[in-house]
């Protein structure tokens, strides 16, 4: 399972960057190499490629608890659940930003 999270987290540390990230961190340069080897923290795409990785990788290993019936389901249910709470928390972000550099440099 471990193996299976490295290898979800090198595979999206190596695509093109996702907009969300690039107007989080103000940058649209990000690409990997000695600078960029993980994942940003609040890259949308971690818990959509991760998860389901992880929980294969279980039901593989004969280890998942409660094995899933349907693996596509599972991560279309991620997908919406990142999406519906990226919409509700963005206000509170924006308002994060503007107290963290209200009067700071």
């Amino acid at each position: 399972m471990e193996k299976a999270a490295v290898y979800a987290i090198a595979q999206l540390a190596q695509e093109e960057q996702n907009e969300v990230v690039a107007a989080a961190y103000g940058t649209f340069d990000i690409s990997f190499g000695p600078e960029y080897l993980i994942p940003k923290p609040f890259e949308p795409r971690l818990i959509v490629r991760i998860a389901p990785a992880v929980a294969k990788a279980a039901m593989e290993g004969g280890v998942a608890t409660r094995p899933l019936a349907d693996l596509e389901a599972y991560e279309e249910q991620l997908q919406q659940f990142v999406y519906h709470s990226g919409a509700f928390m963005k206000p509170l972000f924006s308002a994060a930003k503007r107290i963290v550099r209200g009067g700071g440099k």
